[in-house]
């Protein structure tokens, strides 16, 4: 302690004012432009899985041409026959630099409501190129037979490329 006091000593003579109170600033309101960056954007995107296969594809959206999308919240909605699907899976599929990239999404299973009811809530930062296409494939594993849907809802930002 006795080196802490001298360096704070030092400090005082050779910085003098350091200790001196400074004034707040004056807090300047933010627009909406200021706090988001981008057009907020939102697109649902609709799968039904048929009876007898064990996945679909959604309807993709097409990211608009000259833009890029920052996906950066996934929702959805997973339903399927009561006991055919111990396990559901998600895929996103973006495009970004030319190239398809598949982006596995965790689903928890919330439990048998009339069917087995699977959601997704889930934080991502997904990038898609201008005039690609945005989709989704839903898969569940277990009984072939039983049919099933989902509602899978896209969250984030179109920014200028």
């Amino acid at each position: 302690m006795k080196h802490a006091a001298w360096w704070s000593l030092i400090l005082m003579v050779a910085m003098p004012g350091w200790l001196e109170p400074v004034a707040p600033r004056e807090a300047v309101a933010a627009s909406a432009a200021d706090l988001l960056v981008g057009q907020p954007i939102a697109r649902e995107i609709p799968v039904t899985l048929p009876a007898g296969s064990p996945a679909a594809d959604g309807t993709p959206f097409t990211v608009p041409a000259g833009k890029m999308l920052i996906i950066e919240f996934i929702a959805a909605q997973i339903q399927v026959e009561a006991g055919a699907s111990p396990a559901t899976n998600l895929t996103m599929h973006a495009t970004l630099g030319g190239a398809v990239h598949d982006y596995t999404i965790l689903v928890t299973n919330q439990g048998v409501f009339g069917n087995d009811f699977f959601v997704v809530t889930q934080p991502v930062r997904i990038y898609a190129e201008g005039g690609t296409l945005v989709g989704c494939t839903v898969g569940k594993n277990g009984i072939l037979g039983a049919a099933g849907s989902a509602v899978i809802t896209v969250t984030g930002r179109l920014v200028n490329n």
